[in-house]
């Protein structure tokens, strides 16, 4: 049995040094796993991959099995599709196209089709997370240093700010509960390609108040991005990383666990000896596990490990 393979955004910015341009080019034209999402059950992953260099979004088995496409989206261009999320057994999906952002959600693992098309979303919003319960959905909008932090209904109504814009925000986050939602705050337009950048990991009440600093790396660590909530709310997991080093196989991220109520913030599996990417952190709801990607076997590709960082496991790639 064929497994699969995968990519994360972040890594874009290595096109910006020029001589990591081939080689990111050509995991990037043969990739599957990307940005992985776990199904409240734990029993099936969600991911964007590329076959040929045509980006989709894919369902498997938590063990690789099982694989299947769900979208028909043949995008050329990995960063026009948004990570995808369950909405209960259903998919949310998030493209960006020329004339804005579309989003659908698409049956689950065990029915087939397109679910719902959602309406009214804003044509600059990316970064899109349904609510628990499923009645809202928060994303970002706007561009570079004054992006801002939005909510609305599922359908697209009801058009919320969270954050002000006057600095950027990336990838936010439901808290289990549905009251909260963290996001990486930073202090520069450029984020990573800016080795000076520093970046907080924040929380803020869902109706725009309460805003709170949890977390926060040294520069030298990289900008703390995409944070995803543990299920019980408790910590934050998040990767960061230098994405400025020349060769793509001297780039390097690391997953930190950030404590919520204290701030303090550990690396998880460090790897000191060797560089390579570890991104895109998503916990298993129930706790035991969390999925992210990683370039250590080579290609980037799925592995989960437990929450201390321990016993990490190739997912996707594999050929039993």
């Amino acid at each position: 049995m064929k497994r699969i393979a995968g990519v994360r955004w972040a890594a874009t910015f290595a096109l910006l040094t020029g001589t990591a341009t081939t080689k990111l080019h050509a995991q990037m034209q043969q990739a599957g796993g990307t940005r992985p999402a776990i199904s409240r059950d734990g029993q099936w992953i969600a991911y964007q991959a590329a076959r040929d260099g045509l980006w989709d979004i894919y369902v498997a088995r938590i063990d690789g099995s099982a694989e299947r496409r769900i979208t028909d989206f043949s995008e050329k261009n990995f960063a026009a599709l948004g990570p995808p999320s369950w909405l209960g057994d259903k998919i949310l999906a998030a493209r960006r196209t020329s004339s804005g952002t579309q989003v659908a959600l698409f049956a689950g693992p065990n029915t087939s089709g397109q679910v719902a098309q959602t309406a009214s979303i804003p044509t600059d919003a990316r970064s899109l997370r349904p609510s628990p319960d499923g009645k809202r959905i928060v994303f970002v909008r706007g561009t570079g240093q004054h992006s801002k932090l939005s909510v609305a209904t599922i359908e697209g109504g009801d058009v919320r700010d969270l954050t002000d814009g006057s600095k950027a925000v990336l990838n936010p986050d439901w808290s289990p509960d549905g009251s909260r939602v963290a996001f990486t705050l930073v202090d520069s337009a450029g984020v990573l390609a800016d080795t000076t950048a520093t970046g907080s990991v924040m929380t803020v009440n869902a109706d725009g108040t309460g805003l709170q600093r949890v977390g926060t790396l040294s520069a030298s660590d990289g900008v703390p991005i995409w944070p995803s909530w543990s299920p019980n709310g408790r910590s934050i997991v998040v990767q960061s990383g230098n994405y400025m080093r020349p060769k793509m196989e001297d780039k390097t991220a690391d997953l930190w666990l950030v404590d919520v109520a204290s701030g303090r913030v550990s690396k998880l599996a460090p790897h000191p000896e060797r560089s390579y990417l570890n991104e895109a952190p998503a916990w298993f709801p129930d706790g035991s596990r969390i999925a992210f990607q990683s370039n250590r076997t080579g290609t980037l590709q799925v592995w989960t490990m437990k929450p201390d960082g321990t016993d990490a496991r190739q997912l996707t790639g594999n050929t039993p």
